[in-house]
């Protein structure tokens, strides 16, 4: 076998070997306050300690289509497989008043979990919420 032969079928080996690169997905779940988060390019969390960041759009409920919001966060996958994230609504430029705010759950691989968000300014989280994945193509990107 010639050097060009074995070179490539190293590199071949190293890519097949490897699984590929870890594919990246857009995730999208419903809040407990009837609001879609579209999370885009999500990399996987299967694997405990990892870390990765999160951002994507809230789209209210349905009696307010138009309102929608930046949001930025990070998921962290536990030793037990389940999922912190933590994550920040950053208003919807609308006007002066456009509330911003967090929140952080405890999460299964699928999203579905709940814990407690912040929007008055205090940064004492105080209304219990919960996340139900969906179906991405469900969700009435304005």
């Amino acid at each position: 076998m010639g050097k060009a032969t074995w070179v490539v079928g190293l590199a071949l080996m190293a890519v097949l070997g490897s699984g590929g690169p870890a594919v990246a997905k857009d995730l999208c779940v419903e809040d407990s306050f009837n609001g879609a988060i579209i999370w885009k390019k999500v990399k996987p969390m299967k694997k405990p300690g990892s870390i990765v960041p999160l951002t994507g759009l809230l789209v209210a409920p349905p009696e307010a289509p138009t309102f929608v919001a930046p949001v930025v966060g990070t998921a962290a996958t536990r030793a037990d497989g389940m999922i912190l994230i933590g994550f920040f609504v950053l208003g919807h430029g609308t006007s002066a008043s456009s509330q911003t705010g967090s929140a952080s759950l405890i999460v299964d691989q699928t999203l579905a979990g709940s814990g407690f968000r912040e929007i008055d300014g205090d940064f004492v989280q105080q209304d219990a919420y919960s996340w139900t994945p969906i179906d991405c193509d469900t969700v009435a990107f304005p």
